[in-house]
């Protein structure tokens, strides 16, 4: 038996199927595995047989064996052609669930592995999953079971006690770690001074991490205090200014849902939005911050995003700046924010920049041009 760590909102994830308002078989690429992608070859259904020499197809550019051996060739719309009227798979239909790749299988679960012990999360660009992340201010409590599942896919595994880490920061992953999601989960502090805060947490451990000191970081840890300054809540020309370029990154993109959404935040009245936007919130704020801590865990946040720490701070600072910039302006669109709304908007803006390939890297470029990826920037933005 394994441990692993979860958090509540996971054993109540089921998917939806044909139900589903965004399906994951539309809109991406579908990835196959090398053991999969060997049984579709000794198939004895005459039809699937075909189907899979006509749309499966290996890729040359894979990157894990495990993941992405081979690829589905997507439709004219898209849309996977294993998915039939009813959205529905025909392989899992035809043959059953063991012939699904580890990726169908699996999605939206990501699992890590920390220091030996598993960690599940889900991801909100499924809708079901965001429902659950966002609409309970439980959901993000963690515990840890047992399972006996091996895992095809571990998407970190890091033991901070291996060799290969010995002076590095992340000797020290699970004390710098747990200073970040604690320092994010105050809730009863406005999420931009715990945003602010955080990011005077990072600044020390970047300044570790250039200066190869990374030894020093317990002194840090002990013996650093945040400061009392009290970023302004209300929305600034700053932020949005950054937010909308932080979107032209994006943008165009095949999600309808996120198009639309963008076009409306655009157009909206930001000063109607904004009253809006404080007054949803006042007594929601768990749903941003269920967003926030289960993309943290999932991230193993602050080291796997990007090579630098304070650039992975910066992307998660990007997330909180286009999320609230553009719900504000969706609010002063629309006249009100509603759970379905926001549920709706967040799915779709995790399912865009979840799956950009250049997007981690285009900002980090464009944020470091601008002199922007700095601690005196978010005190200004915030």
């Amino acid at each position: 038996m394994r441990k692993i760590n979860e958090p509540n909102y996971l054993g109540n994830f089921k998917c939806i199927g044909g139900d589903c308002e965004d399906s994951c078989c539309i809109g991406w690429d579908v990835d196959i595995d090398h053991k999969t992608y060997q049984s579709y070859k000794t198939v004895s259904d005459l039809r699937m047989k075909k189907q899979f020499e006509r749309f499966i197809y290996e890729n040359e550019w894979m990157t894990d064996p495990f993941v992405d051996f081979a690829k589905v060739e997507l439709t004219q719309d898209k849309k996977c052609p294993f998915l039939n009227a009813d959205k529905l798979c025909i392989i899992q239909k035809h043959l059953g669930e063991k012939y699904l790749s580890n990726v169908c299988t699996y999605y939206p679960r990501t699992v890590n592995r920390v220091n030996g012990i598993y960690e599940m999360t889900l991801s909100p660009s499924c809708p079901e999953a965001a429902r659950l992340i966002l609409l309970s201010p439980e959901a993000m409590k963690m515990h840890q079971n047992e399972t006996n599942v091996k895992y095809p896919i571990i998407t970190f595994d890091v033991d901070q006690r291996s060799k290969q880490y010995q002076k590095t920061l992340v000797e020290f992953f699970s004390e710098v770690r747990t200073i970040c999601l604690d320092t994010m989960m105050r809730s009863h502090q406005p999420i931009e001074k715990r945003l602010y805060n955080l990011a005077e947490w990072v600044e020390r451990f970047q300044k570790l991490q250039s200066h190869k000191q990374a030894h020093q970081a317990p002194d840090v840890i002990m013996k650093f205090r945040n400061s009392e300054f009290e970023p302004a809540i209300f929305l600034s020309k700053t932020i949005r200014e950054y937010s909308d370029n932080m979107v032209k990154l994006l943008l165009p993109v095949d999600s309808e849902a996120y198009m639309t959404f963008s076009d409306e935040a655009s157009k909206g009245d930001h000063e109607m939005g904004e009253t809006i936007y404080n007054a949803y919130f006042s007594d929601r704020g768990y749903m941003l911050d269920n967003y926030f801590v289960n993309l943290m865990v999932k991230k193993l946040f602050p080291f796997t995003e990007a090579d630098q720490v304070w650039d992975a701070f910066m992307m998660l600072f990007t997330r909180f700046a286009v999320i609230k910039v553009q719900l504000i302006g969706i609010a002063g669109f629309r006249g009100e924010l509603t759970d379905e709304t926001v549920v709706a908007y967040i799915q779709s803006f995790s399912k865009v920049i979840e799956h950009h390939r250049t997007f981690v890297e285009m900002a980090v470029a464009y944020q470091r041009k601008s002199g922007l990826s700095k601690l005196s920037f978010i005190g200004t933005a915030l």
